[in-house]
C-alpha cells in the first residue's frame, strides 16, 4: 500500500496563502482556507506519523485529503500568476478583482468555495473517523515485522554473516585496541542500510574467544526505536546479576549500574539505535566510565548521524554490500540443499543474485525460498516475475523501517526518487531542483536559500542509506548517487500509484491518479494511455528519440518538471508557454536550434537546462521575463552573447556561463552586479568589454557564495589591447571564498595585483591556459592549493623564484600541492627549485606531476615525495632528473621516439614499480637498460609501432607480476623469457595482428586477456590450438574475438 504523505504540502499551501492575502486583497476568503488548512495539517502529522499497516478508512481519508490539496496548489499557482501581473501593473490598483473579467471573477471565486467546502468535508471526515482516538490506540505494525523486535547475542546462523572475514578481523582490532593513556570507553559503531548484516556481525563479534577472554562482563541490549535510558539500565544490571531489579527514580539506578560495573572491563553492545537523544547518551555515558580501562560500547545503527555523535566522529565502521563471488557463495550454501548443483540452476541463481545488490538479507530470503524448489521453471518463475514479491515479504518491510523514521519532509522527497530508472546515476544538484520544483522545500529563514535547505534533506537521506555510491569533484563535493536496487524498489513501494516508469509503448499501467512517470521505452513513442494522466505533475523521459515534442506531452497543464533531456527534439513549439505551472524544463543534449518567445508565460520556470545544445546560438529576449528562474544552466552551448535584461532576474542562483557580445542589445557585464550567483560561472569573450566601469560593477569580490569561476578570452583576443585587457581583469578580483579559478585566453603581460598578492587563500584549484604572462604568478604562498594546470604559456622561458612566492620568507612553498601539471610551454629552459641553506623547502605533498611538450626543458626541481611521473613529448634529458626524485614509483613514458637509454644509475630505476612506454620508436634501444628496473612490478608497451620482439633484457624483470602489451603492429615474436618472470600473474595482449604464438606462459600466471590478435586467437583456442596446453592452467582467461582495429582508427 502506497503511504500518502501529505502534511508537507499542506503546511507549504497555508505560508503561500499567507503571502498571496495581502497581494491580492483576499483576507476574508483566505483566512477560512488558512485555517482549514492549518486544523487539517496537525492531524494529518499525527496520523503519518504511526505506522497504520494496513488501515484502509485512514489510508483513504489521507488519499483524498492529499487529491485536494494539490487541486489546491493548482488553484494558488493560479492566485500568484495573478499576483505576478498586479505587481507588474500600475500600483493604483486597489485589489487583483480590478484586473479581472466579471466572468473571470465569478470562476475564481467558485473554484475558492469548492476548494472551502471540500476541505470542510474532509475536516469532518476525519472527525468522523476519531483518527486522533485511532492513531494515538493503534498497534498495528506491518505484517511480520515488530518494530522493537529484541534481538539476542546468540548466534543462530554461522551463514549470517558470510563473506565478513575482513570485517570481522577490523572490528576485533578495533574492539581489543588499548592504549596506555586511554581513560574513556571505547564507542565503536557498526553503520549500513537495513538488511546489511549489522546484527549479525556484532553477535558474531560479541561471541569470539578472544573478545569473551578479554572482557569480564558482556551486555546485550536492543535499543529499538527509544533510547530509553531506564530500561537499558535495568537491561545491563539484569545481565550482570542475573536478576530483575526496580527503582523509583534515577539517582538509585545510577548508583547500582556504577557499582556494578565498577572494576570491570565490560562490552556493551547496543544493538538497532535510531534515536539521537544526547541528554540520555551523555548520562549513560558518564555511567560507563565506572569501568575499568579497556572497556568498549558497540552499537548498531542505520544512521549515520546517530553514530557520528555516538562515536563523536571516531570508531566509525561502515559495512558495505558484499561482492558478487560472496554473495554467491552464500547463496549456493542456502539453496542448493534440496537441488542437484548444475549449470541451469547455477545459471538462473547468478541472475537472482545480482538483484540482490549485495544485501545479505536479501540473499538469505531468495536462497532460503529457492532450497524447496526443485525445478528449473520454478526458479525462472522467482527470477522472472516473483523475485520481487518475495523480497517484499523478507527484505522491504526491515527497509520500510527506516523509512517510517523519517520525517514526513523527507518521506516525500524520498518517495520522488521512484521516478529514475533502476542503477541510474542521479546527479544530486539536479535532484535538489526538482524537490523544490515539486514544492517539497520551504525555507523558515531568509538567510536560508531553498537549495541549502534541500541539500540538508539530501544530506539527511545519504545519512540514512537511501543514497549510496556516491561519486565527488576534485574539492570532495558530492556530485551524484544512485539507489540500491532494493531501496529503489522501497521507493517504488511507498510512492504507490503516484508513480510509474513505462518500460512499453502498450503500457496499461497509467492511472488518472499518477502523478509522474517516466518513459524508459527506446521507441520514442508515447504510451497510448499516456493521455489518461490528466493531473501529471513530472514527466521525464529517458530514452527513445523524437523531433518534436508530442503533442500529448502539452496536455498536461498541472506538469512542474519536464525532463527530454537527450531526447534528440529539434524543434520547441510555441504552445511550451502553456505550460504554465512548469518549474523544472530539461533541455540539454537536444538539437534545438532556439527557444519560442512564448516561453516568457512560463512565469513559475525555476530551472532551465540547457547543457551541450551545441545548435543553440542566442537565447530568446523574453527569457529575462522569468522572473521566478533560479537556474539557468547552459554549459557547453554555442551562444554568442546572453540577452540584455539577464540583471532583472533577481532570483537567478546559477548562470553556468555569461558570454559577452558586442552589439548593443548583448548583456554587458553589469548586469551580474545585482546577482546573488553561488556555485560555478564563466564569463566568456572578456575581450568584448570596452567599459572598464562594467567589469568594476559586475562587483565578483562580493559573490560570497560563487565558488568556481572562469575567466576567458575568446579567438580575437589579439586584437584586443593588451593593457586594457590588464585592467579589466584587476576589476573582476573576485571574492576570498573562492576555491577554484580557471583563466584562459589572457593576453595581457602581467597578471593581477589579486593573484600577485594572493589574497585568495581558499583557493584549491588553478588552471592558467593560453596566456601570454611573461611568468608564472607566485601560486606558492597559497595554503590550500592542491591542483595546479598549466598549458600553453609560450612566452615564459625560466619557471623562477617569483612562482613560489616570497623567496625570502621560511614558508614551505606549495603546502599542500598534490598535482601539477605542465603542459605545451614549448620555450621553457629551465625550472628553479626553491631552497633554503641548501635544502628544498617545496612541493612536500606533490604526488603527481606530468609534464607534456616542453621539448627544451632538462631538468626538474627536487621534488622530495613525488611519486608519479608522465613524460610526454619532452627532452630525453629530463630521466636525469630522477636521480633526486627519491620517491618515485610510477613513471610514463609518452611519445618521445628520440629516447634511445634510460640512466645508466640503477639506484635511478630500482624504485619504479610501474612502468608505461607510449609509442617509443626506439623501444629496442631503450630495452638495453632495463636490468635496472629490479622492483618493476607492472609493464605497460603500448603502441610501439616498430617493435618485432620483446628483448631478452626483460627476463631481469623478476619482481614483474602484470604485463600489458597494446598495439604494437609489428610485435610477432615472443622469446623464451617468461619462464624467468616466476611471480608473473597477469597478462594482457591487445591488437597485436601478427603475433602468433605464447611459447612458455609461467605457473603463476592467474589472469590471461587476449583481444583483437587473430592469429593467437587461433593458436590459444580451447582444446584445439596449438598453444591451448599452454594455458590451460591459467584460472581466468579471456580470449575476445574481433577484427583487429589499426590505432588510427580509435583515436
Amino acid at each position: 500500500m502506497a503511504d500518502a504523505v501529505v502534511s508537507p504540502l499542506l503546511k507549504v499551501l497555508s505560508n503561500r496563502l499567507d503571502s498571496l492575502a495581502e497581494a491580492l486583497g483576499y483576507d476574508v476568503i483566505f483566512k477560512k482556507m488558512r485555517d482549514a488548512l492549518g486544523s487539517l495539517g496537525a492531524l494529518a502529522s499525527q496520523v503519518e506519523e504511526q505506522p497504520l499497516g494496513s488501515n484502509q478508512s485512514i489510508h483513504l481519508w489521507l488519499m483524498e485529503l492529499k487529491e485536494v490539496a494539490y487541486n489546491a496548489d493548482d488553484l494558488v499557482d493560479d492566485w500568484e500568476l495573478l499576483a505576478m501581473k498586479k505587481a507588474t501593473t500600475t500600483t493604483k490598483v486597489a485589489n487583483c478583482f480590478s484586473l479581472m473579467s466579471d466572468v473571470y471573477r465569478y470562476r475564481i471565486k467558485h473554484r475558492m468555495k469548492d476548494l472551502q467546502a471540500r476541505f470542510d468535508e474532509i475536516l469532518k471526515g476525519g472527525t468522523a473517523l476519531h483518527l486522533l482516538a485511532t492513531v494515538s490506540q493503534t498497534t498495528e505494525r506491518i505484517p511480520g515485522l515488530n518494530v522493537n523486535v529484541q534481538t539476542s547475542s546468540y548466534i543462530s546462523e554461522i551463514s549470517a554473516v558470510y563473506g565478513r572475514d575482513v570485517d570481522k578481523e577490523k572490528i576485533q582490532d578495533m574492539l581489543l585496541w588499548e592504549h596506555q593513556q586511554q581513560q574513556e570507553v571505547r564507542v565503536i559503531a557498526l553503520v549500513g542500510m537495513g538488511g546489511i548484516g549489522k546484527t549479525a556481525l556484532a553477535q558474531v563479534m560479541y561471541n569470539e574467544e578472544r573478545v569473551k577472554k578479554r572482557f569480564d562482563l558482556r551486555i546485550w541490549v536492543t535499543v529499538g526505536e527509544d533510547f530509553d535510558l531506564m530500561r537499558i539500565a535495568e537491561a545491563i544490571l539484569y545481565v550482570s546479576t542475573h536478576s530483575s531489579q526496580k527503582f523509583s527514580n534515577m539517582d538509585a539506578l545510577e548508583t547500582a549500574v556504577t557499582m556494578e560495573l565498577r572494576g570491570k572491563r565490560f562490552l556493551c553492545v547496543l544493538d538497532d539505535v535510531w534515536c539521537e537523544n544526547l541528554h540520555e547518551w551523555e548520562i549513560l555515558r558518564r555511567w560507563f566510565s565506572a569501568g575499568n580501562s579497556g572497556s568498549a560500547v558497540m552499537l548498531t545503527t542505520r544512521n549515520a548521524r546517530v553514530a557520528n555523535f555516538m562515536t563523536d566522529g571516531a570508531g566509525l565502521y561502515y559495512l558495505r554490500a558484499l561482492p558478487d563471488r560472496d554473495c554467491w557463495d552464500f547463496f549456493k550454501s542456502l539453496a542448493f540443499g534440496s537441488v542437484d548443483k548444475n549449470v541451469d540452476f547455477e545459471k538462473i541463481g547468478m541472475e537472482i543474485v545480482r538483484k540482490c545488490g549485495g544485501l545479505p538479507l536479501a540473499v538469505k530470503t531468495l536462497g532460503s525460498l529457492l532450497s524447496y524448489k526443485k525445478q528449473v521453471h520454478e526458479w525462472l518463475l522467482i527470477l522472472d516475475n516473483d523475485a520481487r514479491d518475495s523480497l517484499e515479504h523478507g527484505v522491504l518491510p526491515v527497509l520500510k523501517l527506516s523509512y517510517d523514521h523519517l520525517p514526513a519532509h523527507l518521506k516525500q522527497c524520498f518517495a520522488y526518487c521512484s521516478v529514475f530508472p533502476k542503477d541510474y546515476a542521479i546527479n544530486k544538484e539536479k535532484l535538489i531542483r526538482l524537490w523544490i520544483a515539486e514544492g517539497f522545500v520551504e525555507s523558515s529563514s531568509i538567510r536560508k536559500e531553498l537549495e541549502d535547505v534541500a541539500d540538508d534533506f539530501f544530506v539527511e537521506l545519504l545519512q540514512r542509506f537511501f543514497f549510496q555510491d556516491t561519486m565527488v569533484d576534485e574539492n570532495g563535493n558530492i556530485v551524484e548517487c544512485r539507489m540500491h536496487n532494493l531501496v529503489h524498489d522501497l521507493a517504488l513501494h511507498v510512492a504507490g500509484i503516484e508513480c510509474s516508469i513505462l518500460e512499453d509503448e502498450n503500457s496499461l499501467h497509467v492511472s488518472e491518479h499518477i502523478r509522474r512517470i517516466s518513459l524508459v521505452h527506446e521507441s520514442g513513442i508515447s504510451p497510448k494511455m499516456i493521455h489518461v494522466a490528466k493531473k501529471l505533475r513530472s514527466l521525464f523521459s529517458f530514452s527513445g528519440k523524437f523531433k518534436t515534442l508530442p503533442i500529448t506531452f502539452l496536455n498536461f497543464r498541472r506538469l512542474r518538471v519536464l525532463n527530454l533531456s537527450s531526447r534528440g527534439i529539434r524543434e520547441l513549439p510555441v504552445t511550451i508557454g502553456t505550460l504554465k505551472h512548469l518549474r523544472y524544463l530539461d533541455l540539454s543534449h537536444t538539437y534545438i536550434r532556439s527557444i519560442p518567445e512564448s516561453i516568457a508565460n512560463l512565469k513559475n520556470l525555476q530551472t532551465l537546462e540547457l547543457s551541450e545544445c551545441y545548435n543553440l546560438l542566442e537565447l530568446p529576449k523574453a527569457i529575462c521575463e522569468l522572473t521566478n528562474l533560479r537556474h539557468l544552466v547552459i554549459r557547453s552551448c554555442s551562444l554568442t552573447h546572453m540577452p540584455s535584461g539577464i540583471g532583472k532576474l533577481r532570483f537567478l542562483q546559477n548562470v553556468s556561463a555569461f558570454i559577452l557580445g558586442k552589439k548593443a542589445d548583448c548583456a554587458e557585464l553589469i548586469e551580474l552586479g545585482g546577482l546573488n550567483l553561488r556555485g560555478r560561472l564563466d564569463i566568456k569573450n572578456l575581450e568584448n568589454v570596452s567599459n572598464l566601469a562594467q567589469a568594476q560593477e559586475a562587483k565578483l569580490f562580493q559573490k560570497l557564495r560563487l565558488r568556481c569561476l572562469g575567466l576567458s578570452w575568446g579567438r580575437n583576443a589579439h586584437l584586443v589591447d593588451a593593457e586594457l585587457s590588464a585592467e579589466v581583469l584587476e576589476r573582476l578580483m573576485p571574492s576570498p571564498v573562492l576555491e577554484v579559478l580557471d583563466l584562459s585566453g589572457y593576453n595581457g603581460s602581467i597578471f593581477p595585483t589579486w593573484m600577485e598578492s594572493c589574497p585568495l587563500i581558499n583557493l584549491v584549484k588553478v588552471s592558467l591556459i593560453n596566456c601570454s604572462c611573461l611568468q608564472l604568478p607566485p601560486l606558492g604562498l597559497l595554503p590550500l592549493l592542491r591542483d595546479l594546470f598549466i598549458k600553453g604559456m609560450s612566452a615564459v622561458h625560466i619557471i623562477g623564484y617569483e612562482f613560489y612566492g616570497n623567496a625570502n620568507t621560511n614558508d614551505v612553498a606549495f603546502p599542500a600541492l598534490t598535482q601539477l601539471e605542465l603542459y605545451d610551454m614549448p620555450n621553457l629552459l629551465e625550472w628553479k627549485g626553491f631552497e633554503i641553506a641548501g635544502k628544498p623547502v617545496s612541493f612536500p605533498c606533490l604526488d603527481t606531476l606530468t609534464v607534456k611538450g616542453c621539448n627544451k626543458l632538462t631538468g626538474l626541481p627536487s621534488i622530495p615525495h613525488l611519486k608519479n611521473l608522465a613524460l610526454w613529448q619532452s627532452n630525453e634529458l629530463l630521466l636525469d632528473s630522477l636521480a633526486h626524485l627519491m620517491s618515485l614509483s610510477t613513471l610514463a613514458i609518452n611519445e618521445m621516439p628520440q629516447l634511445k637509454s634510460f640512466p645508466r644509475d640503477p639506484e635511478n630505476l630500482n624504485r619504479i614499480t610501474q612502468l608505461t612506454m607510449y609509442d617509443c620508436d626506439n623501444l629496442e634501444s631503450l630495452f638495453e637498460g632495463m636490468g635496472g628496473f629490479t622492483s618493476l612490478e607492472h609493464l605497460s608497451i603500448l603502441y610501439c609501432k616498430k617493435l618485432e620482439s620483446l628483448p631478452m633484457e626483460l627476463r631481469y624483470l623478476a619482481s614483474l607480476k602484470k604485463f600489458d602489451i597494446v598495439g604494437c603492429e609489428k610485435l610477432a615474436y615472443v622469446p623464451d623469457i617468461m619462464q624467468h618472470l616466476c611471480l608473473l600473474e597477469e597478462l594482457v595482449i591487445e591488437r597485436c595482428p601478427v603475433l602468433h604464438s605464447l611459447p612458455y606462459i609461467p605457473i603463476s600466471l592467474k589472469k590471461l586477456v587476449i583481444r583483437r590478435c587473430p592469429q593467437l586467437e587461433k593458436q590459444l583456442e580451447k582444446e584445439k590450438g596449438d598453444d591451448w596446453d599452454n594455458i590451460k592452467h591459467i584460472l581466468y582467461v579471456e580470449i575476445e574475438s574481433g577484427e583487429f582495429i589499426a590505432e588510427e582508427d580509435i583515436f
